[in-house]
């Protein structure tokens, strides 16, 4: 790679999660990379020891003030992204890939999820639909290059490298060490003679309203009138999404149902997989979390209460999870994994299905290095 120059972006803390091994990976063979964030996507980089430079939007005048900065005014060598940001939300890898184009600089970009294909290189209006293409955007497998060549993403812009988040996850596979769970357990002020359930949050009321059907309010309230019937409660871990606040979670149930369970809510302070490694059964919607447990080998549930929208959720729309929209199986799921070997043995074995494509951030760096070298 020697000494080329890479602006690189994320602002989702999936996305962040997506390219910050990548980045290291290019910054190890020499590259220069200019690492830019703002929001979630901060605290992940932060995390691997990057230091992002604030970037508030990608327009030319934006990025301009970045590389002048870095590079003395040089122009970078590749803009690199994550591919993750709804429009509704924020436009910045869009313009990103859009300065880059009209600038003649080649653009990567990484998808971190196996939904929302198309509105993902889209602007907010109709007309906008599919404007905003990186020149290669790596994805997960088979499954997500057919569902990004379904809505109509050009194939020829579409490399499968994996996904590079989960590339460290194989060393993980594993439930925490007794002694290790104890102490996080104690650290969030639960019971260890209880099992420990983890509801996995997301922003579904803000991002699409009632368009689902359910969001992560009646979701959690729906989880914890489950709980609730059972003679011995278990703890219950409320990890929060990122883009969630304490507010989203208040009249959810969770306030009822203080005095009957030990309930917790937990956000970035907290990272999420060793509270899924330390979980008895990882339950949610729709979150990329939820494939990361199947891979970390925990038990794993798809709640969406009275889905409109069936489609959202990787593991389930393959066959790895059942889809579960009905309280009655929900119940049935959720106390079968919680109380039945044979129940949770199979169960374990269905998830099981699910495979990673190791290397995914190496393929990602190759794939940087051949743009740039065209360039």
């Amino acid at each position: 790679m020697g000494n080329k120059r890479i602006l690189a972006f994320a602002r989702e803390a999936g996305g962040a999660a997506a390219i910050a091994p990548v980045i290291a990976l290019l910054k190890s063979a020499g590259a220069d990379v200019a690492v830019c964030s703002k929001d979630a996507g901060v605290q992940v980089f932060e995390r691997w020891g990057q230091r992002p430079i604030p970037l508030a939007e990608g327009s030319g005048g934006a990025v301009t003030q970045i590389f002048a900065k870095a590079w003395g005014g040089a122009l970078p060598d590749c803009v690199f992204t994550s591919a993750t940001s709804l429009p509704q939300l924020d436009m910045t890898e869009k313009h990103l890939w859009q300065w880059a184009g009209e600038n003649d600089v080649p653009s990567v970009a990484v998808l971190d999820q196996w939904q929302n294909y198309g509105l993902r290189f889209s602007g907010t209006e109709k007309k906008d639909y599919l404007k905003y293409l990186p020149d290669v955007c790596c994805v997960m497998d088979e499954i997500a290059k057919t569902g990004m060549e379904r809505d109509g993403f050009p194939a020829e812009r579409i490399a499968i490298t994996g996904q590079p988040a989960f590339d460290a996850i194989a060393a993980e596979a594993k439930p925490l060490p007794p002694g290790e769970k104890a102490a996080l357990l104690a650290q969030l002020g639960f019971q260890s003679d209880r099992p420990l359930v983890m509801f996995v949050g997301e922003p579904i009321r803000l991002d699409f309203n009632t368009t689902y059907g359910y969001d992560e309010c009646s979701t959690l309230r729906a989880l914890l009138e489950i709980l609730g019937e059972r003679p011995v409660r278990p703890n219950l871990l409320v990890k929060k999404h990122p883009a969630n606040t304490d507010d989203d979670y208040v009249g959810c149930g969770t306030e009822e149902y203080h005095d009957r369970m030990n309930i917790r809510i937990v956000g970035t302070e907290f990272p999420p997989r060793p509270l899924a490694r330390a979980a008895d059964v990882v339950v949610g919607m729709a979150s990329i979390l939820l494939t990361e447990s199947i891979l970390l080998e925990r038990p794993t549930m798809s709640f969406q209460p009275d889905a409109q929208v069936l489609d959202k959720c990787f593991p389930a729309t393959v066959g790895a999870l059942p889809l579960i929209t009905a309280r009655k199986d929900a119940r049935t799921a959720l106390y079968g994994l919680l109380d039945d070997p044979a129940y949770r043995a199979d169960w374990m074995a269905r998830q099981g299905t699910i495979r990673h494509l190791h290397g995914a951030a190496h393929r990602v760096v190759d794939i940087i290095n051949s743009r740039c070298a065209i360039n």
